[in-house]
C-alpha cells in the first residue's frame, strides 16, 4: 500500500548483502550497507466518542505541548484492536532547530551557501543508522540479521515540492522481527486474536516470520527535517524492530544532532490507508470528517497542533464568507449538516464520491478559514478560497484538519486520509497515541 504492495502471507524477503560505498558513510561489518541511486518510488507523503483507549488517556491538558499521563496499554477494546491490526498507517515526523528554522524557509532554502550543511546532517544519520543496527542485531536471538540499505531517491512529490531538489534519503530495513525489547509488552495482550496469524495484516505476518520490510526517508520541509515512513500497522510500530529503529535511529538520531519535535514547527501528520483503514468505504470517510468535529477526545487532546493555517475544522474553526466578514459557527454547522445528511450512507461508488467532493469543495471555498485568508505562507493560495478556479481544488481539500483529497487517487496504493491537525510527536509513544486518536474518529472496521 502507499506505493509498496504488502507481502502475501508466507512470503519471505531476502536481503542482499553489498559493500557500503556512500560519500560520508562508514564501512561496518556487520551490518553491511549499500548506498545506491535506486528509483524505487517512495510514499508520497463518532457522535461524541470516548477517550482513546491506548497507552495514554487523552484528557484535557493545560497546555498543548504538555505530555499526557502514561497509562498501561489497554487491549480491552476489540474494535480498536482491529484497527491496530489491520490499518496501514504512514507517518510524517518533523524535527527542528535554529539551523532549520533559519534556512528552511517558505520560499525555499536560504541562502545557497548553507546547503552543504544538509549533507552533514544526512551523513550523520547514515552513520547513526549503521551504529544502531549493530545494537539491534546484538539484542536478537540467532538467525538472519536485520539488513539496511540506504538510497538517495527522488522526492515523493518531485519538483512540485518546495524542497524537491533535495530528494529523499531512504533507509530500508529487511529481515525485521519481533523486538526482544518489546516482547514483554506484547505478552501482556488480553486479546485472544491479537496474534492470530490469520487476522493480523501481512505486514505483521512477515515480522512474525522474521521477514519484515520497512523504510523511513529523510526530506526537508519548511522549518524542519521531515521523516516519511512506509505505511505499516500499529502492531508493527509497537512490537517489531521497527520500534527500535524509531526509538534509536529516528528520535535518538535527531536528539544527537540537536533536533527536537516542537509544536508549531513542522507537524506530525498521520495518513491512514483507505482500503485497510476504512474498508474502502467512502461513507466511513464522510463519517470521519464529521466525527472529528464532534469528538470530545479529539478536540481536547493535547496531541493536536490546533493550527487553522494548516488544518482548520469545518465549524470548530473561525471561518468567513468569501469576500465578507466572519460567519456565525451555527450557520457554518447548519450548512455542513445539510451536506452531511444529504450524502450520509449514500456514497456507494466513485461517482457518488465525486458528487460529494464537488459539494464539499464549493462549501470550503464559500467559507474559508479566517487564518487562511491572511498574509502568511498560504497567501499564494488565497485565490482558492475566494475565487472560482478549479485547477487548485486539490489544495483546497488538502489544507483541512481531515484531508480527504487523496481518497480518489488514481493509484489504489496511494488512496488515504491524512489527519493534519497533529503536532510533532516527541517520542514513539506519542506517535502510537496519535494513531489511536485518529482511530477514535474512524468508524469501526468490518469483523475479521
Amino acid at each position: 500500500m502507499f506505493g509498496q504492495q504488502a507481502a502475501h502471507k508466507g512470503s519471505l524477503h531476502t536481503a542482499a548483502a553489498a559493500n557500503y560505498a556512500g560519500t560520508g558513510g562508514v564501512a561496518i561489518k556487520p551490518p553491511v550497507l549499500q548506498l545506491s541511486t535506486a528509483k524505487e518510488e517512495p510514499f508520497s507523503p463518532q457522535e461524541k466518542s470516548s477517550p482513546v483507549q491506548g497507552r495514554f488517556i487523552l484528557a484535557k491538558a493545560p497546555a498543548p505541548a504538555s505530555i499526557p499521563v502514561v497509562q498501561r496499554i489497554d487491549y480491552s477494546d476489540a474494535a480498536l484492536n482491529r484497527k491496530r491490526r489491520k490499518a496501514l498507517v504512514g507517518l510524517e515526523m518533523t524535527f527542528t532547530n535554529a539551523f532549520t528554522q533559519q534556512h528552511f524557509t517558505n520560499d525555499g532554502f536560504q541562502p545557497e551557501s548553507e546547503k552543504a550543511k544538509v549533507d552533514q546532517y544526512k551523513n550523520a544519520w547514515r552513520q547513526r543508522a549503521a551504529a544502531d543496527l549493530i545494537n539491534i542485531n546484538a539484542n536478537q536471538p540467532a538467525g538472519a540479521n536485520v539488513a539496511l540499505t540506504v538510497t538517495q531517491e527522488a522526492h515523493p512529490q518531485g519538483d512540485r515540492h518546495i524542497y524537491g531538489e533535495f530528494g529523499l534519503l531512504k533507509f530500508r530495513y529487511t529481515n525485521l522481527k519481533i523486538s526482544q525489547n518489546h516482547i514483554d509488552a506484547a505478552d501482556q495482550s488480553d486479546s485472544s486474536d491479537w496474534y492470530d496469524e490469520e487476522k493480523v495484516h501481512p505486514e505483521m505476518q512477515n515480522v512474525m516470520q522474521d521477514a519484515g520490510d520497512w523504510w523511513w526517508g529523510l526530506t526537508l520541509d519548511p522549518a524542519a527535517f521531515e521523516m516519511l515512513t512506509k505505511p505499516t500497522t500499529w502492531q508493527v510500530y509497537e512490537f517489531s524492530q521497527v520500534a527500535d529503529v524509531v526509538d534509536q535511529t529516528i528520535y535518538g538520531g535527531a536528539a544527537a544532532q540537536g533536533l527536537t519535535a516542537e509544536i508549531g514547527k513542522g507537524g506530525g501528520q498521520i495518513n491512514v490507508d483507505f482500503e485497510t483503514g476504512f474498508d474502502e468505504d467512502h461513507n466511513k470517510v464522510l463519517d470521519t470528517i464529521n466525527n472529528a468535529e464532534k469528538s470530545d477526545a479529539w478536540r481536547d487532546s493535547n496531541l493536536r497542533e490546533a493550527s487553522d493555517y494548516n488544518g482548520p475544522y469545518i465549524y470548530n474553526s473561525t471561518r468567513v464568507k468569501a469576500g465578507q466578514k466572519g460567519v456565525e459557527r451555527d450557520v457554518i454547522k447548519a450548512e455542513w449538516d445539510t451536506i452531511y445528511k444529504r450524502f450520509k450512507g449514500n456514497l456507494n461508488d466513485t461517482e457518488d464520491w465525486a458528487r460529494f467532493k464537488a459539494a464539499y469543495i464549493a462549501f470550503l471555498k464559500q467559507y474559508p478559514a479566517l487564518q487562511q485568508t491572511k498574509k502568511d505562507y498560504l497567501q499564494k493560495l488565497e485565490p482558492l478560497f475566494t475565487g472560482t478556479e478549479t485547477d487548485n481544488d486539490k489544495d483546497v481539500m488538502h489544507f483541512q484538519a481531515v484531508n480527504v483529497g487523496h481518497v480518489s487517487d488514481k493509484k489504489p496504493e496511494k488512496r488515504r486520509v491524512e489527519f493534519r491537525d497533529l503536532r510533532a510527536q516527541q517520542n514513539r509513544q506519542e506517535v502510537l497515541d496519535a494513531i489511536d486518536l485518529t482511530f477514535s474518529v474512524i468508524p469501526d472496521l468490518e469483523e475479521d
